[in-house]
């Protein structure tokens, strides 16, 4: 390798002295964030050299492969300015006094917004680079003179219909006072509310009938629009978590304020102290006047009335009207009216819908709808708060999918053992079976009998300790006549079975996956009971999957087990380990990927 010139070799160990951390210090607290997945990684120290083979494009200059590639403002015409500017900033820095580089931050500032003129970069630049540096530099400047900006509120949540008491802060570390005036605005207005000095607090007066179309949400972007398998976003959004939709405070400086001749703009937000965490911040969420939650995503109709369990949220006091359903094509219900009535905030009142299909019922979407005198509300409110991450907000319709379905079961009862965490207790209960949580740490041959079928959740062989004694007992249900599934498992130091013991078989489990959604299923056995009974599989059972066709498929495996489908990537070899079958003793053992 090292006499061929097309191999690299880069130092990914490095230290950065400014950081005082190794690249691949840093590289293993990242991957132990990804808790999720249990990425949990030790931080290594010292030279570790990853090897690059060139494949196309401009050959690197030497050893180094980012030597002759200019990363700074001399690769744009002019640029040079810029760098020469930057240079004297940070030459001139005084670590004591750093207000001192305020006003050649403010010349720098005035360069680079003549630099970063429309007509003077292609228009992707125009939408990364002059805002990504407008910001960064404005961060800069206001820690340089110690400027603190907010734009407070005593609660986190306002409805549509409610005021919104706002208490603006700003001051510099010197002491100076700064401000000249402090107006608080939201996008849907088109008149800023000015705030009462000298204090800087008043209420903004959230008018709910300049916001029926719902653009003062804060959420993720992403999410607003309509979506399936993927996000149709605009480019200049892309790199930001939320865009700040929400109303804000803009700040203006005095005139001859030190260092402080720009204007700020600060989100609203609801600060509070926690016991143990301490100082917690979010942002302000201006909400519609309830949330309508859907007790159940999915209905399958199996045949007959169908019952469906609403909730409404009210998210501002004193809220009454009416909950109003739109069915799908060959749906009926009751003409009963659905009267919302709930005094205060946060309280909930429940409904009941009968949803009646005729003779030609179509499956779709059952759409709820609130109201009343203040306001309209069709959505779900859902809220993402972990002590890690700002909280935030999203929203999802408020519906049901209503699936018609001829679906046979031949089980009644069943038994499910958790794992890392899923939803297939909730999809077999739609199916019309009991199902029951199984303790692998308490549970007995004796109590697990009464079970048609016992289900593993995904990484149960990784998460519950209790597997290891409880494992055998299983395998001891199967040879009794049951059925038994196990859902995917990783092949990793945390199992607490080898692979090899899992089934009553040995197998070895692999990192092979199928990743294209739309991926064409081969049946390898199409006359396989368990494609035929109760139900035929066919190919259009796999139309509309989410995400990827399977993951951690069986590799190798004992000839006794029978693998019923066999699919690919594109360009890829088939893979057979998705879903393996075997009989044993009087019972039968699955395992899917």
């Amino acid at each position: 390798m090292k006499t061929d010139p097309d191999w690299f070799s880069v130092d990914v160990g490095g230290y950065d002295p400014l950081l005082g951390l190794s690249y691949t210090e840093i590289a293993g607290r990242s991957r132990s964030m990804h808790k999720s997945q249990g990425f949990g990684a030790a931080e290594t120290r010292g030279e570790q050299l990853e090897y690059l083979h060139f494949e196309k494009g401009d050959r690197p200059k030497g050893d180094d492969i980012f030597e002759g590639i200019d990363m700074t403002w001399g690769r744009l015409t002019g640029g040079s300015r810029i760098t020469s500017a930057i240079s004297d900033v940070i030459q001139s820095y005084d670590m004591r006094d750093p207000t001192k580089s305020a006003s050649a931050l403010s010349d720098l500032d005035i360069l680079l917004g003549e630099f970063l003129m429309p007509d003077g970069l292609p228009e992707v630049y125009q939408d990364t680079w002059t805002l990504k540096c407008e910001q960064e530099l404005a961060q800069i400047r206001e820690a340089c003179v110690g400027a603190v900006f907010e734009a407070l509120c005593d609660q986190h949540y306002f409805s549509e219909w409610d005021s919104i008491g706002v208490n603006a802060i700003g001051f510099s570390r010197s002491g100076e006072d700064i401000l000249a005036a402090v107006t608080v605005k939201h996008p849907t207005d088109s008149n800023p509310t000015p705030l009462n000095s000298p204090d800087y607090s008043a209420s903004l007066v959230i008018d709910p009938l300049k916001n029926q179309d719902h653009s003062y949400n804060v959420e993720p972007y992403w999410l607003q629009r309509e979506h399936g398998n993927l996000h149709v976003v605009s480019r200049r959004d892309i790199g930001n978590s939320v865009l700040q939709n929400g109303p804000w405070a803009m700040f203006v400086p005095r005139p001859n304020s030190k260092g402080m001749d720009w204007f700020h703009l600060a989100p609203l937000m609801h600060k509070w102290v926690d016991r143990v965490d301490g100082e917690r911040i979010r942002p302000v969420y201006v909400t519609p006047v309830a949330s309508i939650i859907p007790k159940t995503e999915i209905v399958i109709a199996r045949g007959g009335t169908q019952t469906v369990e609403i909730e409404v949220e009210a998210l501002t006091d004193s809220l009454t009207g009416q909950l109003n359903v739109t069915l799908p094509e060959g749906w009926g219900t009751t003409k009963d009216l659905k009267l919302v009535n709930i005094a205060k905030r946060n309280e909930r009142q429940s409904f009941t819908f009968q949803l009646m299909p005729g003779d030609k019922a179509k499956a779709g979407a059952v759409k709820f709808e609130f109201s009343g005198p203040k306001g309209k509300a069709d959505r779900t409110l859902h809220e993402i708060d972990y002590p890690h991450i700002m909280a935030q907000v999203y929203y999802t319709p408020a519906e049901v999918k209503l699936i018609p379905l001829d679906v046979k079961v031949n089980a009644t009862r069943v038994g499910y053992i958790k794992g890392a965490g899923d939803d297939v207790p909730q999809a077999i209960e739609r199916l019309g079976v009991t199902v029951d949580m199984i303790d692998p740490s308490t549970a007995s041959l004796e109590s697990i009998s009464k079970y048609d079928a016992i289900v593993v959740g995904i990484r149960a062989y990784n998460t519950e300790k209790a597997m290891a004694q409880f494992n055998p007992v299983l395998m001891k249900f199967v040879e009794n006549g049951g059925t038994f599934v196990t859902q995917y498992n990783t092949q990793s130091r945390d199992m607490i079975l080898p692979d090899s013991l899992i089934g009553p078989y040995p197998f070895k489990l692999s990192r092979d996956r199928v990743t294209v959604e739309e991926s064409a299923p081969t049946f390898l056995d199409p006359k396989h009971p368990l494609l035929n009974s109760p139900n035929t599989i066919t190919a259009v059972d796999f139309d509309g999957w989410v995400q990827e066709r399977g993951l951690y498929f069986v590799g190798e495996r004992d000839p006794k087990y029978t693998a019923l489908i066999s699919w690919n990537d594109p360009g890829e070899d088939p893979l057979d380990g998705a879903l393996i079958t075997c009989d044993y003793g009087k019972g039968r053992y699955v395992y899917t990927g």
